[in-house]
Parts: structure tokens; C-alpha cells; sequence
């Protein structure tokens, strides 16, 4: 027989052809590693879970009535007055309460809004007034004293009155001069509150 001899070139093959199947084995066991493991955790991910299982409930005892508290038989306790006298006395007069909001700059009026309406949302009984500087009922029909704010403001005013029933109530300034046009950036006014009947 003959003996087989493999050239150097042929050896060279051989051995490249080994370590790319070596590496290309290492490769798919590695994935297949990688592929169970998210299996497994997605398996773990769907299973349902039964829950915990309720602790075995106590019996309740009945109750034991004692003779000192026992009444006898066909007498009713007392009663401090009628039905309609303790209704009468949860009831409470709406007309006498009421929710007051005072916005004194442009960028508070926003906000009382908001308020009047989460209370009209509520549908609160009682009543719901907004107070506000006289000054913002002055009529300005310059073109050169045109104020974005103000025609936003009468907006939000007459939303308050048309949606959420507010009464509207003008404030004059207890500071003499001070009746002119509001700046926003003022933040020390007093005002006058009224009492409302």
C-alpha cells in the first residue's frame, strides 16, 4: 500500500479548514447558550402566576350580651327628638355661603377661573363671586391704548358670568390715584373688600 502524503499547501487547508469550523462550532454553541437563556426567562416572563393561598379565616364567636344592657322585651329606647328635627339640623342655608375670588392683576384672573369652574363642575350650591379692580371696566377704544391683556380679561370675565354663574364685583382702591389703569407689574395695592348680602 501506498502512503499517503499531504504537501504543505494541502497541511495548510487542513488546518485553516479545522479552526473555522472549531471557531464556527464555538459560535453556534454560544448562541445557543444566549437563545435558552431568553427562553427560559421569557417562559418565566408569560407563566401565570397563582397567587398566595388566603389564611384560613378564624370563626367569629357570637356575641355574649350581658344582662345590664339587655332591654326587656317590647320597651324602645328614647329618642332626644324627630327625624325631621335632625335633618332640619344637618341642613345648612347655601344662600348664606359663598366661594369669593379675588384677582387683582391680569394673571390672577386665569386661575380664579379655573377655580369657579372645577366648583361649577361640582355643582356646588353655593354662590361663587369674583372680584376684581374697577379699573378693567374702563372702555378703551384707542387703537394706540390697545391692551391684549384687557381683551383677554373681558373674555374671561364674561366666561365667568355666561358658564359658571359667577357675580362679578368691581373693587375700588383704598389708595387715593390709584383708579387708573392697572400695571401688571404691581404687586403692592391694597383694595377694598365689600360685604356682600
Amino acid at each position: 500500500m501506498a502512503k499517503l502524503l499531504l504537501s504543505s499547501g494541502q497541511v495548510s487547508v487542513i488546518f485553516s479548514a479545522a479552526v473555522v469550523f472549531l471557531f464556527t462550532f464555538a459560535l453556534f454553541l454560544s448562541g445557543y447558550v444566549l437563545q435558552q437563556r431568553y427562553v427560559h426567562s421569557l417562559q418565566a416572563a408569560i407563566k401565570p402566576r397563582l397567587p398566595k393561598p388566603l389564611p384560613v379565616a378564624k370563626p367569629i364567636e357570637p356575641p355574649t350580651l350581658d344582662v345590664k344592657w339587655a332591654r326587656p322585651l317590647g320597651a324602645r329606647p328614647e329618642v332626644d327628638g324627630t327625624i325631621d328635627q335632625i335633618i332640619a339640623g344637618e341642613t345648612l342655608d347655601w344662600s348664606r355661603l359663598g366661594y369669593v375670588q379675588v384677582a387683582k392683576e391680569f394673571i390672577e384672573l386665569c386661575g380664579a377661573v379655573m377655580l369657579l369652574a372645577d366648583l361649577y363642575d361640582m355643582k356646588s350650591p353655593a354662590r361663587k363671586i369674583l372680584m376684581f379692580p374697577k379699573a378693567w371696566l374702563a372702555n378703551t377704544d384707542d387703537e394706540e391704548e390697545y391692551n391684549p391683556q384687557m381683551s383677554t380679561t373681558k373674555r374671561l370675565l364674561r366666561t365667568a358670568v355666561r358658564r359658571y354663574g359667577a357675580t362679578l364685583v368691581p373693587m375700588e382702591t383704598i389708595v387715593d390715584g390709584a383708579d387708573g389703569r392697572i400695571d401688571c407689574n404691581t404687586t403692592t395695592l391694597n383694595w377694598s373688600l365689600i360685604l356682600i348680602y
